[in-house]
């Protein structure tokens, strides 16, 4: 099963190593994310906690990047707005938000929407 948000990716490699989840990040400060999406995995947690998680770490990050969450840039209006995606490919379930202002972890809003 593959859980994708954004430039995040949660995967079990069943071919390869059955029990062991990889996590893996397109983008370079992805890196913040996968670091605690594979702390929450090894530690037996879901797939979909570990995207969250994952996230919630670059979207509060204020030192290692200025692409998204409150580190990143606000739009041509100086507002900081916000967009989150979040899919669950097991259950079939999906949850999107934009355009949020003062919510500092808009993936948490997008994750209630789908478990909604």
């Amino acid at each position: 099963s593959i859980l994708f948000l954004s430039s995040i990716f949660i995967q079990h490699v069943w071919a390869l190593q059955p029990s062991q989840p990889v996590a893996v990040a397109t983008w370079r400060f992805g890196k913040l994310a996968v670091t605690k999406a594979a702390d929450i995995l090894q530690q037996k947690g879901f797939g979909i906690d570990a995207v969250e998680d994952g996230v919630n770490v670059v979207e509060l990050d204020t030192k290692e990047q200025y692409y998204v969450g409150v580190g990143g840039l606000p739009n041509a209006n100086g507002v900081m707005e916000l967009d989150a995606a979040i899919m669950d490919g097991r259950r079939c379930q999906y949850g999107a938000v934009m355009a949020l202002q003062s919510c500092q972890r808009p993936i948490s809003v997008a994750r209630r929407v789908m478990d909604k």
